[in-house]
């Protein structure tokens, strides 16, 4: 595929959608809600992820196609504020062309300085050559200058033993990063390695240098991370796939814990699925007010019309230096819907939301035209369980993608994205 340069205009190329405001009602469960697409994203935009500030406004990341040499776009970080009128207003604090990356692949991180820290899944010094010729992926900073935003490169990833194709990215101690990469790494059971999980902290002279902290065996060992969480000990925790993301046998995905002591970091897995209790994991973790960790996995589950499952949202519990693992919710492909997508967030009364891509009881819904049924469910506890509450539709049903965030009003901002067609996505708000 030959590469081609594109102006501005046409990676920014919106969708063909006004700002809309509607209320979307649930067949099986009602949920009246005042839903408002906030911003379209750029055209073959399939993921984005949004930061909330104190100031009211967010920074944000879309990938805007990710596609081989950024025939599309490659992705860009930007800014979105409220202006007085009521209506939002996106500005792009930049736009990565290959060399600085393609394809912002996690969420964003911001330091009490005001600079941004994030991934992307291609680009960098290997761009047009190694990982399929589209780079193997950098970790940057974007930093706030008189004129502009000013970019740089971290770490950029050359495909070996240091990792290639990031997926996650977290503070550290001390001002470092903690990240992982979904490929590369010494071990060889997979073709183009298992991934790694790496750190970056500045040396003695002042730069950055990335230290290899775990390297993922592949198989029953997992492979492939997607997911990363910190506690406050600094202990790391992380989702990963089972295996050729194949579920037999104990292959159908794992959630992992580093910790730190005299000799090293020492990697243990907490647990590992194996299909009725969940396949798949996605990466979004979350711990509650008691350490309990939650999550979603996109297949597996019991009570599912379907060979691999619906999917889960699961509890991981810690009792006596032992976790364990209890589905709070199954989905069952009827009102409830199927295959949750990354992204869980709790309010301040406990409830739990998430993101699936298809639910068949959204009214107006045909999947098979659409390409998916996006919604964002509710699960509330209630006498010892966990109950499906509400749902509500995303803008044109589109999937939901990235995060989910959760104000102190209940208002949740949110992002989805046309993952059959390609036409692009939104940012959105549900006013409860």
């Amino acid at each position: 595929m030959k590469s081609r340069n594109l102006s501005i205009a046409r990676i920014f190329r919106p969708l063909a959608l006004a700002a809309i405001t509607f209320v979307m009602t649930a067949a099986a469960l009602p949920a009246r809600a005042q839903i408002t697409t906030l911003t379209t994203l750029p055209s073959l935009t399939t993921y984005a992820s949004l930061l909330p500030l104190p100031s009211g406004k967010f920074y944000g990341v879309d990938n805007d196609g990710g596609l081989a040499f950024c025939n599309f776009g490659c992705g860009g970080v930007f800014e979105l504020l409220r202006e007085s009128g009521g209506t939002w207003r996106k500005n792009y604090l930049h736009v990565f062309t290959g060399p600085d990356g393609v394809w912002p692949s996690s969420g964003l991180l911001l330091d009490s300085a005001g600079n941004l820290y994030g991934t992307t899944f291609y680009g960098g010094a290997t761009y047009g050559g190694a990982c399929g010729a589209n780079g193997c992926g950098v970790v940057y900073k974007l930093s706030p200058a008189a004129h502009g935003w000013n970019l740089t490169i971290l770490h950029s990833f050359t495909g070996g033993k240091d990792g290639s194709n990031p997926t996650g990215l977290a503070f550290g101690a001390s001002g470092s990063l903690i990240g992982i990469t979904q490929y590369g790494g010494s071990s060889s059971q997979c073709s183009v390695g298992c991934g790694v999980v790496f750190q970056l902290a500045r040396n003695s002279s002042g730069a950055w240098q990335e230290t290899k902290l775990l390297d993922f065996a592949g198989g029953y060992g997992g492979e492939k991370p997607v997911g990363i969480l910190l506690d406050a000990s600094g202990n790391i925790f992380g989702s990963a796939s089972g295996g050729n993301n194949t579920c037999y046998a104990g292959y159908c995905g794992v959630v992992f814990k580093l910790s730190q002591s005299s000799s090293g970091w020492k990697e243990s897995i907490i647990y590992r699925f194996h299909g009725s209790d969940g396949s798949l994991p996605n990466p979004s973790l979350i711990f509650d007010s008691t350490g309990r960790i939650y999550g979603s996995t996109s297949e597996g589950g019991k009570g599912c019309n379907t060979v691999t499952g619906c999917g889960t949202v699961f509890q991981l519990s810690l009792k006596n230096a032992v976790w364990s693992e209890s589905v709070i919710h199954a989905f069952t492909d009827q009102a409830d819907g199927y295959m949750p997508v990354d992204g869980l967030a709790f309010d301040a009364q406990g409830n739990l939301y998430g993101g699936t891509q298809f639910a068949n009881s959204l009214a107006l819904c045909n999947p098979f035209q659409i390409g998916a049924c996006g919604q964002i469910f509710q699960l509330t506890p209630h006498s010892g369980a966990w109950e499906i509450a509400a749902e509500y539709a995303t803008p044109g049903f589109i999937t939901p993608v990235g995060n989910l965030l959760i104000d102190s009003s209940n208002t949740i901002y949110a992002s989805a994205a046309d993952q059959a067609y390609f036409t692009g996505g939104v940012v959105f708000e549900i006013l409860q």
